[in-house]
């Protein structure tokens, strides 16, 4: 996703459903940037302790002392730290905290250590995280497969996500009076370094590849003297189509804060509302529903929705990996309508973003053409149009919206086998996904989605045709284990 004229960004990484409670706390060092004292060699990073791979890790010098150091990006409470030791550990070490990276406080300290998975629960508050070891387990220096870091906040904690992203911009100046002032100074929280344009003309703009779709809820910029009076902030999943989220004709420069939401990259026309468009039918059945109906959402043209419809899932309530997973569903028929049964790696939840925790697609059904459905996975190999799925039908090309279906996907260790009332319509294997298409991510807890969209890149607007209210129908959602 890149973000278009902005100096900073931060995004609430969320479940797709609001009024879920939060989670006790919020995992803020994944991916983040991470420094050491040394490395045993170049094939054992700092980096490799924080990218949430178990397979990978850091390795220091075989000397005492050593440390490894993590930037949260901000300041934040930190409230515990999981340390995944490989046999090479400290026996002796301090989690240690700081908010400028040379003055620490210690908020754990451990002696006669065992190694193995440790789990702390401090309380101290900082930007910086290190842990600092005094003294080796072993002949050889320290090693930790992971190095996790949480805060209070739980899922609607903030994170800053264009920290030290790659920029990109309608021009640059480099002389005497602004040297080297390339788009990459305007995310490298330096506040004496800065982006400025070239040319002393309109218009100009700035954008930052945050390398994944993400749910954008605030930005902040800190200008020059040298500021815009006019201008629009902008989300788009491929650096062409913008969608303005945020526009003004009166900037008053200096450090603006600014509330937006956004999230590229499907342009959907919808506002979820909490609980007004979801209700039972009497007859045990969820109704969803999705509404002609204005209401105020800066993500929509002119910062007004003109549909309601409802969105749930089971985010911090209820998280599988592998089984058979199944609805009984009724889809609605009307142009612009797309209901949808999919799944949500539930690492999304604690801070690692689209495509990189995985989505499982069970159903899709554009109401355009309600004889055809689709199952599809993504992944960052593979996201987007090109997610791999498949397309099927009923039988004698019957209509999907004339009565319930059930769609189940039967997931496993070696693949994903999607069925329709039972019926096999479209196979998945690990080994082959893996050999011609990419990474498979696909082997860890994930979370249920229901949701009937209005409107996208996909299905397409609704018109005067499209039937309003429409429903999608629940039958059952079940999990077998």
């Amino acid at each position: 996703m890149r973000l278009r004229l902005i100096v900073f960004v931060l995004a609430l990484l969320a479940p797709l459903l609001t009024a879920l409670p939060a989670a006790a706390a919020t995992l803020l060092s994944q991916g983040r940037p991470a420094t050491a004292s040394s490395t045993e060699s170049a094939a054992f990073p700092a980096s490799a302790a924080v990218d949430g791979n178990p397979g990978t890790r850091w390795s220091s010098a075989f000397s005492d002392p050593q440390w490894i150091r993590v930037d949260l990006g901000a300041s934040a409470a930190v409230t515990r730290v999981v340390l995944t030791w490989e046999a090479a550990h400290a026996t002796a070490f301090q989690i240690q905290v700081s908010a400028d990276g040379s003055t620490w406080s210690t908020v754990h300290s451990a002696t006669g250590a065992t190694g193995g998975t440790q789990t702390f629960d401090v309380t101290g508050t900082g930007r910086h995280v290190r842990v600092h070891g005094t003294q080796r387990a072993t002949q050889w220096g320290y090693s930790l497969w992971e190095f996790q870091v949480y805060g209070d906040g739980g899922s609607s904690a903030e994170r800053l996500l264009s920290y030290g992203k790659p920029g990109v911009a309608s021009s640059s100046q480099n002389d005497g009076n602004c040297w080297e002032c390339t788009p990459a100074r305007a995310f490298d929280l330096d506040p004496a370094s800065r982006w400025a344009t070239a040319a002393w003309s309109d218009p100009g703009w700035i954008y930052v590849d945050l390398g994944a779709t993400a749910q954008i809820s605030k930005v902040v910029l800190q200008w020059d003297p040298a500021y815009a009076i006019s201008y629009q902030i902008q989300v788009s999943p491929d650096a062409n189509g913008w969608t303005t989220i945020h526009s003004t004709t009166s900037g008053t420069g200096f450090k603006q804060t600014l509330n937006v939401t956004g999230t590229g990259p499907n342009n959907e026309l919808e506002y979820y509302t909490n609980n007004d468009n979801a209700a039972l039918d009497g007859q045990g059945r969820l109704v969803m529903e999705a509404r002609r109906q204005a209401t105020p959402g800066s993500s929509c043209p002119g910062g007004t929705c003109q549909y309601t419809s409802h969105r749930m899932n089971t985010g911090n309530k209820f998280h599988f990996t592998y089984g058979r997973v199944e609805a009984r569903v009724k889809v609605p028929k009307g142009n612009g309508l797309w209901p949808a049964f999919w799944m949500m790696g539930a690492d999304f939840l604690t801070g690692r973003p689209w495509p990189y925790n995985g989505e499982i697609d069970i159903l899709e059904v554009l109401g355009k053409d309600v004889k055809t459905a689709y199952s599809t996975v993504h992944a960052p190999a593979y996201n987007g149009g090109g997610g791999i799925g498949g397309s099927y039908t009923l039988p004698g090309g019957a209509d999907f919206s004339d009565d319930f279906h059930v769609w189940a996907a039967h997931w496993d260790s070696t693949g994903i086998r999607y069925t329709l009332d039972g019926r096999t319509v479209f196979t998945l294997s690990k080994e082959e996904v893996e050999r011609t298409r990419g990474p498979w991510v696909f082997d860890h807890p994930f979370y249920i989605i229901l949701n009937l969209a209005v409107g996208g890149d996909w299905p397409g607007p609704p018109d005067a045709s499209t039937p309003f209210p429409a429903r999608m129908l629940v039958d059952y959602v079940r999990v077998y284990r």
